[in-house]
């Protein structure tokens, strides 16, 4: 979707496809996600991937939404994506995450990795496994996920796969017992944010186009 974010709204959007960047030499870096390669600020809200994300490089930021978080809000999103890193040549410095690869000054709220796999030669976390000063919180995270590391506020709230696989946990609100309680078309009504889709685990979003393919 893009590039680098650097401030502005990312809002209402999904990717899928696949997605595979190749550093060229030892000096060179990526960073790669879902949704945003690098995001320097600004919102990023409402949105999903469902886009595998390979990365060769030696160092390298990779998540299946956003691979580098300078100081963006990133809340409401999902990935059930595989994220993998190989690195290409000697030392290497690797940091994959399901949802961010690092958060560094921003916010990251409200947000479920589920994805099919997190692989790496480097660190791996469910959410993010890197943090400066960012803030996690509110996040969940398919317990039959491996990582490397076990930080319960890098890997979120880990919960069951057949929970997080019914869409009332997304959108029936919290206080009817819901997870998240997004917004949604079926509780919220037609301007509602997300709806559910028959063919679907998990929720899509209402009134966005071309996602019956994902």
């Amino acid at each position: 979707i893009c590039g680098i974010q650097n401030g502005g709204e990312i809002y209402k959007t999904a990717s899928s496809g696949s997605l595979q960047t190749v550093a060229p030499d030892q000096t060179s870096f990526s960073y790669a996600g879902g949704i945003t390669g690098l995001s320097v600020s600004g919102l990023l809200v409402h949105s999903f991937s469902v886009m595998p994300v390979t990365t060769y490089s030696n160092t390298s930021y990779t998540g299946g939404i956003c691979g580098y978080n300078e100081s963006c809000s990133l809340q409401n999103t999902y990935a059930a994506n595989a994220v993998v890193q190989k690195e290409t040549t000697g030392k290497s410095e690797l940091y994959a995450g399901g949802i961010c690869g690092f958060d560094k000054t921003g916010f990251l709220t409200g947000s479920v990795a589920l994805n099919t796999q997190i692989s790496t030669g480097g660190i791996s976390a469910k959410i993010c496994p890197k943090t400066g000063e960012g803030y996690l919180f509110d996040n969940y995270s398919k317990k039959e996920l491996f990582v490397t590391l076990s930080d319960p506020e890098k890997n979120g709230t880990e919960t069951a796969q057949k929970f997080l696989n019914q869409k009332s946990f997304f959108l029936l609100p919290v206080d009817r017992g819901g997870g998240l309680g997004w917004p949604s078309k079926e509780y919220n009504g037609e301007n509602g944010i997300w709806t559910e889709r028959s063919q679907s685990k998990y929720p899509v979003l209402n009134g966005v186009k071309y996602q019956d393919s994902f």
